[in-house]
């Protein structure tokens, strides 16, 4: 059990340089991209292939073929249940269900483990989420990707983030970055002009030449 573990982390470690990730804002948060909401809602199987590339999971081409024709064999047979009110047209057209939703769902846990993003480490939860909202769900994949600039499988990061972390803490540490202290340097003619002060001063305080010769 402890082998598991330590293989899992070292794992984790190689792909996604030991830092803990974040998905980027929360499943629900569409339409904090307009062109990946539209592009999720209108077109899920082009836009599934494009993380798939920027994942670095092989062609943009292929894996949006694969979408496409799980998801359309699912459409076809549930529009022939319709018609024919036969029920292995119904049970083909959920067996295509349940194969789009693991799927995707399969290939979200990749990216999550790949990259170290933190969720569930349940990969039956990654398939849920995209049998309850796939949109949403394939949405939020695209953000992560986009925003972090990963391209073909190499997460270049956000340039207005700095994460601190290590794979195997139980919680994040956050560090405040703070500008140095500013130190008061006084110019050569400050300086000067000071010196020159003291010794005018000096110069006035009268002194007794009686005293010194008595």
């Amino acid at each position: 059990m402890v082998n598991e573990e330590g293989e899992e982390e070292l794992e984790g470690v190689e792909f996604g340089g030991g830092v803990l990730r974040m998905w980027e804002g929360e499943l629900f948060d569409c339409f904090d991209d307009h062109q990946s909401a539209i592009e999720s809602t209108c077109c899920p199987c082009y836009r599934f292939g494009k993380n798939m590339k920027r994942a670095g999971f092989g062609s943009s081409y292929i894996q949006g073929v694969v979408y496409f024709l799980l998801a359309i064999g699912a459409f076809v047979n549930l529009v022939a249940f319709v018609v024919t009110r036969r029920h292995y047209f119904l049970y083909l057209a959920v067996a295509f269900i349940v194969s789009v939703g693991t799927y995707l769902g399969f290939f979200r846990t990749r990216i999550r483990k790949k990259f170290n993003i933190k969720g569930s480490d349940n990969s039956l939860d990654d398939c849920l989420y995209h049998f309850a909202c796939p949109c949403c769900t394939l949405c939020q994949e695209s953000r992560t990707l986009e925003m972090n600039y990963v391209e073909d499988g190499n997460w270049h990061g956000r340039g207005d983030t700095i994460c601190i972390g290590g794979f195997g803490e139980k919680s994040k540490a956050l560090f405040g970055l703070h500008p140095p202290p500013i130190l008061s340097i006084k110019s050569s003619d400050e300086s000067y002009m000071e010196n020159n002060t003291n010794v005018l001063h000096l110069s006035s305080i009268p002194y007794d030449f009686t005293t010194y010769f008595s």
